[in-house]
């Protein structure tokens, strides 16, 4: 059964970003804890590896995983990407899912996201609740005639509702397709 990945916890390379700098300028073992979901995770980098070591607890087991780290050049031209490595996979990712038994890349899961078990409907009227109106109250939609960022943001909101009711009134009240109804408004 495929698992739906909006829910597992994940966590970010943005997350170790000051231990990764941290050990660098250091010559001690640091380390990093954190809590998702009740397990408490513990996050050990070593000096002489390019490497993070997790430590948990789940279900009255201790488990131990090793994710190694890749850096490459970035694509700008200063400074270098850090990447995990999955330890089942071996993709390169940001992001690794934490379920309480394993720690690995979206790859390794046998997963698929909320929105893919929607009926064509269901994502239709999917967009409908993120849609928020971004009014404030000192907010400048132009300055000196020109659009400001929040004018910009303000323009999109109004273009999208738009679009929603063009579609909402083609999806409730779908055209005529050549035939000619039994009652014509003209009689009723």
């Amino acid at each position: 059964m495929a698992a739906i990945i909006d829910y597992i916890p994940r966590v970010t390379l943005s997350n170790f970003k000051e231990l990764i700098k941290q050990q660098f300028e250091t010559k001690e073992t640091l380390f990093i804890r954190f809590t998702l979901k009740d397990i408490q995770y513990t996050v050990v980098m070593p000096v002489e590896k390019q490497e993070l070591i997790f430590f948990w607890e789940y279900q009255g087991k201790r488990n131990k995983k090793e994710i190694k780290l890749q850096t490459e050049p970035s694509n700008l031209g200063n400074g270098t990407v850090w990447y995990f490595l999955c330890p089942y996979t071996g993709h390169k990712c940001r992001k690794l899912f934490l379920d309480g038994k394993t720690i690995a890349s979206r790859y390794a899961f046998s997963h698929i996201y909320s929105i893919q078990k929607e009926s064509k409907s269901g994502r239709f009227f999917y967009g409908f609740g993120r849609l928020e109106y971004p009014a404030r109250k000192y907010g400048k939609q132009f300055y000196r005639g020109k659009t400001t960022p929040y004018g910009h943001k303000v323009w999109m909101y109004h273009k999208k509702l738009g679009k929603y009711n063009r579609q909402l009134d083609e999806y409730i009240l779908p055209r005529s397709r050549g035939r000619k109804p039994l009652v014509s408004n003209d009689e009723i």
